[in-house]
């Protein structure tokens, strides 16, 4: 019973913000009237999220909205949102915004900071927002600004339920997918100039998100001790390559191959790169139940032949190669339908299980020194002359 009245208040809440909002468009003067009339069909206002597949709608509202709560609550783009205080503290002259995100409303239907947003200065000066605030008309605007004042509100609760430490891991993990992104649209580009690299690989169209390895950078490596981060040395131009164990060494050769074109291709117009480490050894999965299954985009010369000797189950879904073609044959490194990769022999598979033995062999091989035995080791004479008691 109490569920079903918070939902009704809820329900009501919002039809009265509604009605509200029909009023403020039908209040404007003539030329937002007219405008928010010739606005009756654009499409709804909330921002759309992106595994939906819909585009995001009002953009410029959003982000000039978000900014400048942000800007007023005294915290950057991607800090935490500060608690409720009251009164709000200060910081050189000015009162910090503080909303209380318990009760963001208040007793207003359109919380003020909507209202002083659209009279600021700041929405004035902005030279993308303020003309399509205009277009759009106030009670469009208004709309979109609820929406985005809602989402600030999902993400303080949010940022309730996850640590500091969460949040920088999910912080590290968007820069990661946005590099990976980036070197897959880089090869592709690659991979459609050069009719010779598709040749050589049978026509295949071997560049795949999926495929593509991850980098990781000194700075973006944290561990957590006693809830402190310890981070290690800030340094963003070393990295460590994140290897897919599947690939095979033909897969390796054709991925070379794109990047060397890329870096002909960007010449001087070439960022200064990173010096990436590319391991020697790959840890796998013990249990082979707990390998994942390869997405069926992926051909069986991709894979290597040891990987799919070692996990059948996880390249069931692997594809059979293109049959070579009179335009590519002369250089074709895949020649059957049926054929896997050679194993690379760039870095070896290390099982998770071997990997924890190893360790454990390495700190018995060293016994630990106790504090006579450290003496000794340093100057042996200690020894046979201890130290006088003072």
């Amino acid at each position: 019973m109490e569920r079903k009245i918070t939902t009704l208040e809820s329900a009501s809440g919002q039809a009265q913000r509604d009605s509200s909002l029909f009023a403020m468009g039908n209040d404007d003067d003539e030329g937002a009237t007219s405008s928010a009339q010739d606005n009756t069909n654009l499409p709804s206002s909330l921002p759309r999220r992106k595994s939906g597949g819909q585009p995001k709608t009002h953009m410029p509202v959003h982000a000039a909205f978000t900014q400048y709560v942000r800007q007023r609550l005294g915290v950057g783009r991607s800090d935490r949102l500060p608690p409720y205080s009251s009164p709000p503290p200060t910081t050189d002259g000015h009162t910090l915004l503080r909303i209380n995100w318990a009760n963001p409303y208040g007793p207003h239907q359109i919380p003020p900071i909507i209202n002083e947003f659209l009279a600021s200065t700041e929405l004035s000066e902005n030279v993308v927002a303020k003309p399509y605030v205009d277009s759009v008309g106030r009670g469009i605007a208004v709309k979109a600004c609820l929406e985005s004042f809602d989402r600030l509100v999902r993400t303080w609760k949010d940022e309730q339920r996850i640590t500091d430490n969460e949040k920088k891991n999910r912080l590290k993990r968007k820069r990661i997918s946005k590099r990976k992104t980036k070197k897959w649209e880089r090869r592709k580009a690659a991979w459609e100039r050069r009719a010779d690299i598709r040749a050589r690989f049978g026509d295949h169209d071997f560049v795949i998100l999926e495929a593509m390895s991850e980098d990781e950078t000194d700075n973006e490596s944290t561990t957590t001790v006693d809830e402190e981060y310890t981070t290690q040395e800030n340094n963003s131009d070393k990295g460590r390559i994140k290897r897919k164990e599947w690939r095979s060494a033909e897969y390796e050769e054709g991925i070379k191959m794109l990047d060397d074109e890329v870096k002909q291709h960007l010449g001087k117009n070439a960022r200064r790169r990173r010096s990436l480490k590319y391991p020697r050894r790959v840890t796998i999965p013990s249990n082979a139940n707990d390998v994942p299954i390869l997405p069926a985009n992926i051909h069986k010369w991709m894979v290597a032949e040891r990987y799919r000797n070692r996990f059948p189950a996880a390249v069931s879904h692997v594809k059979d190669n293109h049959l070579p073609t009179e335009a590519n044959n002369a250089d074709n490194v895949v020649w059957n339908p049926a054929q896997w990769g050679r194993d690379p022999t760039t870095f070896a598979l290390v099982t998770e299980e071997s990997l924890a033995a190893e360790d454990a062999a390495a700190s018995r091989s060293s016994p630990s020194m106790e504090v006579d035995d450290i003496t000794t080791a340093i100057d042996p004479r200690l020894q046979a002359h201890p130290p006088r008691a003072h």
